[in-house]
This record gives structure tokens, sequence and C-alpha cells, in this order.
């Protein structure tokens, strides 16, 4: 698969600094504490750049959810084919490059670029892949970070989460708990009444407006 790590075409990367580094990959499902964003204002604008990052604590920050991902062939409202080689064309055909690349890829979108970050309307964010219900445009605030940024998911069972020790940092990445399509990562400097950020790739996510 043409698939990289939280980057994209042309050398860009994810720009985090001050990270705990790492030797090895953690894939069991957990989170972190005590992650403080750090936004370098001399990053070239070409640079994907993910905001935060932070040490690694064994306390658990309260309102963070560990839901169990599900099986990826379990869909609320796209049927996918089961067999990986013949899911990924399908969903190439269907998304974006943008959007596969981050869902599939773990790319992330250049801030204040996606459709999302500066968008006010009422609303519900769906999954892109699978259209599953993730946030509401209650939770959604201004993180100032230029990706969408929510305190908290729509149910306690929307949004898994799990290590992420890529880029020699630890940080908590934001997966749809019903695909297992990465949405972003994790930090504990929201605003009440959670503490979390959820800060969310817009090519990940999907706004349908309020009845």
């Amino acid at each position: 698969r043409d698939c990289w790590r939280g980057g994209s075409r042309g050398g860009s990367r994810d720009g985090t600094r001050g990270g705990t580094r790492v030797n090895t990959r953690s894939n069991d499902v957990t989170v972190l504490s005590n992650v403080r964003s750090v936004n370098d204002p001399t990053d070239p604008p070409d640079r994907v750049t993910t905001l935060g990052s932070g040490e690694a604590s064994p306390r658990r920050p309260a309102g963070i959810r560990q839901p169990q991902i599900n099986e990826r062939t379990r869909h609320m409202g796209v049927e996918l084919p089961s067999d990986p080689v013949e899911r990924e064309r399908a969903l190439r055909a269907r998304l974006t490059p943008t959007e596969f690349e981050v869902t599939q890829c773990s790319a992330t979108e250049r801030a204040f670029t996606g459709k999302y970050w500066d968008c006010h309307d009422d609303g519900t964010y769906h999954c892109i892949v699978c259209e599953a219900e993730l946030f509401s445009s209650d939770t959604k605030f201004d993180s100032g970070t230029g990706w969408p940024s929510f305190f908290d998911p729509m149910s306690s069972d929307a949004v898994a989460t799990k290590v992420d020790a890529s880029h020699g940092m630890i940080r908590t990445e934001a997966l749809c708990a019903n695909c297992g399509a990465h949405l972003g990562h994790v930090f504990d400097d929201g605003p009440t009444p959670t503490g979390l950020r959820y800060c969310m790739n817009s090519a990940s996510l999907d706004l349908r407006p309020a009845d």
C-alpha cells in the first residue's frame, strides 16, 4: 500500500516536538496524560504539523474512553469488502486521496486547510469511512490550532484511543471505534468539563446538518 505514517507527499512529516523518544511501538489500546500542545511558529507552511506531545504517565485523564475497536468489516451505513485488497480498492474509489491518506495511512492534513477547522454549523460529525456518529457540534470549540477540536465524543463508545509511538514520541491516537479509521490525536489541554482536546482531521469527518 502507498501509505506513510503522519506525513504527505513531498517530504512533509509530523513535526511535533518535545515528545518522549521510544525505540518500540505499542499496539495496546491505552491513553496518555500530561500531554501538552506545542506549536512551533518556525515551521515552514508546507510542513505537516501535528500539535501536542508529552510524557507518558500511568494515570488516566478523566473522560478518556477506551472502547474496543470493532472488526473493520462492520459498518453502520457502508458495506465494504472483507478482503484487504478489495477493501482498499473500494475505499480509494470512494474517498478523496486526502481522505484515504488520513483515515487509512494516519497522515495529517495541514493546519488551517481542512473544511471544518473554522466551521460553526450545527450538526453531527460522522466518520467519513463508515458513517458512524463521532462528535456533536455542541462539543466543538475554537482551539486556535487550525484543526477541528472537540472536548467530548458523541458517546462513550464512539472513539477509541491507543498509544502512538511514531516519530520518536508518545501521543494518544484517536480512531473511529467502529471501523478503526484514523481521526487524529487526543490531548489533555482542552476546556471544561472534560479537559480534553480531540484534535481531529477534517478529512476524517463528515458534518451532517441538524434537522
